[in-house]
């Protein structure tokens, strides 16, 4: 069991990692690829992710950072393997608890939330990671892109838990077991 204060110093790092990837934006690509390269890379340096690998990276940058070990939010154990459809069904069955989306909901660092495109059918089409502590309309959300021909930009950027809504359904929201 962690403590208060172990959970809040993870969560700063996952915040410094985000703020910092966000501000070297145009370093970093777009790919699928796998196996995800860049584990462990300072979020400043040049690498490519999608948006799963941009949340599991996170993850591993603040757990290298902090006495706190959050499991890969992908399921994977951080093998670069994982992507949005291991970390819904690992976090819905093991490793994560849903929260129920309320205005007075305050969401934290390490949240996780997961998208279904109704245009393409697809049951877990994008993923992103709370950076910043807040309500449903406060929190900010660090997200790595998506597919190019749906949004106009790629690179890490801190976004509103709804940004998306014109072209993705929020599926759920998850908060890793070991942030509880």
């Amino acid at each position: 069991m962690s403590t208060p204060t172990e959970k809040q110093i993870w969560r700063s790092h996952l915040t410094a990692a985000a703020d910092v990837a966000e501000h070297y934006r145009t370093r970093r690509g777009y790919s699928q690829a796998r196996l995800y390269g860049g584990l462990g890379l300072p979020p400043s340096e040049h690498q490519e992710d999608d948006c799963s690998a941009y949340t599991a990276k996170s993850f591993k940058l603040a757990n290298n950072h902090s006495r706190l070990k959050v499991p890969d939010p992908l399921g994977e154990n951080f093998n670069r393997s994982g992507n949005t459809d291991t970390a819904y069904h690992y976090l819905k069955d093991i490793g994560g608890k849903k929260i129920v989306v309320t205005n007075a909901v305050i969401f934290f660092p390490g949240d996780v939330a997961i998208f279904d495109n109704p245009h393409t059918g697809r049951p877990t089409d994008h993923m992103m990671f709370c950076s910043h502590k807040g309500n449903r309309s406060y929190s900010r959300w660090s997200s790595h892109g998506h597919e190019s021909t749906v949004f106009d930009r790629d690179a890490p950027e801190q976004v509103s838990l709804f940004y998306a809504s014109r072209m993705l359904t929020l599926k759920a929201v998850f908060r890793p077991h070991a942030l509880l």
